[in-house]
């Protein structure tokens, strides 16, 4: 059923596609209509939804002695304010993992009219 939407979106046809599976929406869909209480509370693409909701990330920081996990509306500043805490304290970092809310997390959010 992707494969002939995706085909049907090539030809420049409009599909409405009803859903609460928010990956299927973002991988098949330019633009998002979101419903609440029977009212239109968002219509816009995935990114115009994650700009109107608000970015938050998620930053995973993992050292030898293990991950810590630190949340940040502002990754830039965030970001550099940590990398100089371990740097000061002489800790390793073997890795680090950034992520950003979800199309759900920000569906559920104006689902709930927040």
């Amino acid at each position: 059923m992707h494969g002939q939407i995706r085909r049907l979106k090539e030809a420049g046809r409009t599909i409405l596609l009803a859903s609460h599976d928010m990956a299927e929406v973002e991988s098949l869909c330019d633009r998002i209509a979101i419903l609440s209480e029977g009212k239109i509370a968002f219509i816009g693409t995935a990114w115009e939804l994650n700009e109107r909701v608000g970015k938050h990330y998620e930053i995973m920081i993992r050292t030898r002695e293990g991950i810590q996990s630190y949340e940040a509306d502002d990754i830039g500043e965030t970001l550099l304010g940590l990398l100089a805490r371990y740097q000061e304290a002489g800790d390793v970092i073997t890795d680090i993992q950034v992520t950003r809310g979800s199309l759900e997390q920000h569906f559920m959010q104006i689902a709930k009219g927040e």
